[in-house]
């Protein structure tokens, strides 16, 4: 997890999924990506295409409910008189797809296209 400055005020928080080993664990199927040189093989002329950016879209897709429990951090430092009122460690569950997790592409095309699976 880091923090990237965006303006004066907004600092949002990023967790960046291979960090944690989590990676390690999972399995994700490879599919290749068109980038610009394949896509120009297959257009006409007179065809045009547009430039969809999914990668921020990640947020928006909930991260498979089986992964859940092991994204989270530990917010025991932050908050240390919660802390110890509680023999439970102190987490912040991490609900949503994460940049740098392995599955996070596969679990956003699904969305994206409708599709199914586990």
């Amino acid at each position: 997890m880091f923090d990237r400055p965006k303006g004066d005020s907004d600092i949002p928080l990023v967790y960046d999924g291979s960090k944690s080993g989590l990676n390690g664990a999972l399995w994700a199927p490879w599919f290749a990506l068109p980038t610009v040189e394949t896509m120009c093989r297959t257009l006409e002329p007179g065809y045009w295409c547009a430039d969809n950016d999914y990668g921020d879209q990640f947020l928006n897709c909930p991260l498979d409910e089986r992964i859940q429990p092991y994204c989270g951090i530990d917010l025991s430092q932050l908050y240390p008189e919660k802390a110890k009122k509680t023999e439970d460690l102190l987490t912040a569950i991490w609900t949503r797809n994460a940049m740098g997790l392995k599955t996070s592409p596969i679990l956003r095309c699904r969305e994206l296209f409708g599709l199914s699976g586990s």
